[in-house]
């Protein structure tokens, strides 16, 4: 998983850029040259992303400096990204912290947001979940999603502040109102468990699926198992393969396992050994147990591939190593037949 601030990071990256349709002074460098701070800042953005010109940092960085020194905050902000990344400078994140606080203070949601989360983290500065808490209510007011969603998990855990369902809730809310993924998700989860709001079933599966439909895995994952266990959704099969199979594809071992499962049976389609063992594969080479063990079974009987008793040992050998005791007697068996 990645760290907080690299995940706000990116969030910092990509709320100053240039537009598809370039500006008079970006189409007029002699703008910039003359000291114009909004120029001289395109001129770098132009530089930076290699658009109508190389890519190059090191020019990139020098056209920022001259916008930052002028007060202009989104020069600042990608001043820095750069020293925070290290690109075209040596990577230093005092330097980012002392551009990004320049830009938070003039209001910068994308600075406010990474300063917040080097905060939280103890990147170039002491951890401490009050400034982190600070700088996030900053954007948060702004109305910045990520900003939201974070003092949500603040709230909800008790960092930086007591712990307060209700605030988290509301951070939640206005997270997933926008179309915050991981906010939706975790709202739904709020609904289902009745934490800090009234349970609601119908409503937990209304912002898993908001959440699943822009790939966030675990809301993929949890409707899946709610489709196929017909609990808080009518039991739907095809449903179920559907988005255990979307959350399989992102690599997550548990959903392949049920999706290879569900096509062994014939659950939610036609049943189909050989994407069963496609799945269980998949699964049991991340270490899924009962994937290793239901691969055994799988080339014991010849069911998807063809009959394999020594890969079948194998297979139950690793989940017996995994703590299957099917998987230890399986593998005991096969020893004494001599495989």
């Amino acid at each position: 998983m990645k760290r907080l601030t690299e995940t706000l990071l990116l969030a910092a990256c990509l709320a100053f850029t240039l537009p598809a349709t370039a500006t008079k002074s970006a189409q007029k460098p002699q703008a910039a040259a003359q000291g114009e701070a909004s120029a001289q800042y395109d001129r770098g953005v132009a530089y930076y992303e290699g658009r109508g010109v190389p890519q190059d940092f090191t020019h990139a960085r020098q056209w920022f400096e001259k916008a930052a020194a002028q007060g202009h905050a989104g020069a600042q902000n990608k001043l820095g990204v750069m020293y925070y990344e290290g690109q075209g400078v040596r990577q230093d994140h005092e330097q980012a912290r002392q551009w990004f606080e320049k830009a938070a203070a003039q209001g910068s949601a994308a600075a406010q947001i990474v300063l917040a989360g080097m905060h939280y983290e103890g990147q170039g500065v002491p951890q401490d979940y009050g400034q982190a808490r600070h700088w996030f209510e900053k954007a948060a007011a702004q109305g910045n999603a990520n900003a939201q969603f974070v003092l949500g998990l603040l709230y909800d855990q008790g960092r930086g502040v007591r712990q307060n369902s209700a605030r988290a809730w509301h951070w939640f809310k206005k997270a997933a109102a926008q179309g915050h993924a991981q906010a939706q998700f975790i709202f739904g989860l709020m609904h289902e468990k009745g934490h800090g709001v009234r349970q609601s079933e119908e409503l937990a599966r209304h912002w898993f699926e908001k959440a699943a439909m822009q790939g966030d895995v675990h809301a993929q994952i949890r409707l899946g198992l709610m489709y196929a266990q017909g609990q808080g959704a009518p039991q739907d099969d095809v449903q179920a393969r559907r988005w255990l199979r979307e959350a399989a594809a992102q690599g997550v071992a548990a959903a392949q396992s049920v999706l290879a499962s569900m096509y062994a049976q014939g659950r939610g389609g036609p049943q189909d050994h050989e994407q069963a063992r496609h799945w269980y594969e998949k699964a049991a080479a991340q270490g899924d147990t009962p994937a290793q063990l239901s691969l055994g079974v799988m080339y014991a009987l010849g069911e998807g591939a063809p009959q394999d008793l020594r890969q079948a040992k194998e297979w139950f050998g690793r989940a017996c190593d995994g703590g299957s005791q099917l998987g230890c007697e399986e593998y005991a068996r096969f020893s004494q037949m001599g495989y």
